[in-house]
């Protein structure tokens, strides 16, 4: 029979691995020429940029976006790694396998989860336009993935592990007296 830290390992391991899909395709030079055509089509658009956007300053800007784009996807494979291993000191029974989960689910919460331009526009108000986003590319799932469920079962790990463990100790110490 499977107990209780081994059943939450096994979420955890299936909430990192759910993650890898995230991972490809891999950046490439897509940016470059996404820039490219942006700084295009806004200069159509617009009619009255009094300067024509030159090729060197959207090469400059594509290679910085491309340099950000690989920074980040080499960080969220290296998260999606440690928590992995972390589910797998929950399966393995090691003393200090809800501090690897509570710290890989805040390093979630904190570094990878991007819930928009929160500070601009207000939480609802951000995911209001991700959404409009996602369901323009009909990526909903992506959405309803990253941004909700994802965020939410990390914040409840990172809540609920301390406190069970506090809970447990005090149950322990009653017991003891």
């Amino acid at each position: 029979m499977i107990n209780s830290k081994s059943w939450l390992g096994l979420i955890v391991f299936i909430s990192w691995l759910s993650q890898i899909v995230y991972l490809f395709p891999l950046p490439s030079a897509m940016p470059v020429q996404a820039i490219a055509n942006e700084a295009q089509l806004a200069q159509k658009k617009l009619n009255m940029v009094p300067e024509v956007i030159e090729l060197d300053k959207i090469k400059k800007y594509s290679e910085q976006a491309e340099d950000k784009i690989w920074d980040r996807w080499i960080l969220h494979a290296t998260l999606i790694l440690f928590g992995i291993m972390a589910s797998v000191l929950a399966f393995k029974r090691v003393a200090f396998w809800r501090t690897a989960i509570i710290l890989t689910s805040l390093c979630y919460l904190v570094i990878m989860y991007d819930p928009g331009y929160v500070d601009k526009v207000g939480l609802l108000e951000s995911y209001k336009l991700k959404w409009k986003l996602y369901s323009s590319f009909n990526d909903l799932q992506t959405f309803v993935h990253r941004d909700v469920v994802l965020p939410i079962f990390y914040l409840a790990t990172v809540i609920i592990l301390p406190w069970h463990k506090i809970r447990k100790g005090k149950k322990q110490r009653d017991s003891a007296i």
